[in-house]
């Protein structure tokens, strides 16, 4: 039970830690009994990356979306972790003009 808990902590800690970082990675902080994450992108296949866990969103379509994360270790995997979020383009500025003064 006590690795559940610390897992559960980890990968918390981890979706915080994307949420701060501006660049399109799913991240997380090294864990020395962590030793792969299993990744699952809107609920399709399940990607195993070693550990630390560093995944390139920057091909993902636009739109919402739903990522799934367990973490992993020679006891066994915790339980997954969703994170939703949305990637959407900014809005186009409008009422664009040049003065001169």
């Amino acid at each position: 039970m006590r690795i559940y808990i610390i897992l559960f902590l980890i990968i918390t800690i981890c979706l915080i830690t994307l949420i701060a970082n501006a660049a399109p990675f799913l991240v997380c902080d090294v864990d020395p009994i962590v030793t792969s994450y299993i990744v699952t992108l809107d609920n399709g296949e399940e990607l195993e990356v070693p550990a630390p866990l560093h995944v390139d969103c920057s091909t993902i379509t636009e739109g919402a979306h739903v990522y799934t994360v367990k973490a992993k270790n020679i006891w066994g995997e915790s339980k997954s972790v969703p994170f939703e979020f949305t990637k959407a383009l900014p809005v186009l500025p409008t009422n664009i003009s040049l003065e001169s003064k």
